[in-house]
């Protein structure tokens, strides 16, 4: 409850809507505006949308799924994981939630948006590492195994 209140009260949630970003990026900001309500530099969002879109990402640890869903809400492919059962039903329910499970985004928009999806994954269980492997090596269209250059933050 206190994070939805936070995302509420401070705007965080206009991150899962691309649109709102965009509408930021063309309005700019005055320099006499409380920095905490500037709007996003046009460039910065530019920028974020080029490094997300088309990304295939896999979250460790994902939690509740916020940043896989930001990334997601940018046009990134993602797989938020956690070991805990509990945690990965809730993050389901918040990527549903949000519009952006893999079966909910209709694939003839035009939207930029990208998807996500939550699975249990233990950390250093080679069966749930292969598990992983294989969901990335299917959403970027190569063999399990295929070895090559990764884009990772900073890039």
């Amino acid at each position: 409850e206190l994070l939805a209140r936070y995302m509420a009260t401070s705007g965080a949630a206009r991150a899962f809507n691309p649109d709102a970003l965009k509408d930021d990026a063309g309005s700019g900001g005055s320099s006499g505006e409380d920095p905490s309500k500037t709007k996003m530099d046009a460039n910065a969002a530019a920028l974020a949308r080029d490094w997300w879109a088309g990304a295939v990402v896999v979250e460790l640890g994902g939690g509740l799924g916020l940043a896989s869903m930001v990334a997601a809400s940018m046009g990134a492919t993602v797989l938020c994981t956690d070991g805990d059962d509990l945690v990965v039903d809730m993050c389901a329910r918040n990527v549903r939630a949000n519009g952006l499970a893999t079966d909910s985004i209709d694939a003839s928009s035009s939207s930029s948006r990208g998807s996500a999806e939550a699975a249990r994954l233990a950390w250093g269980d080679e069966e749930d590492v292969k598990a992983a492997e294989a969901w990335v090596a299917a959403r970027r269209g190569i063999e399990p195994g295929t070895t090559g250059r990764a884009k990772a933050y900073p890039d």
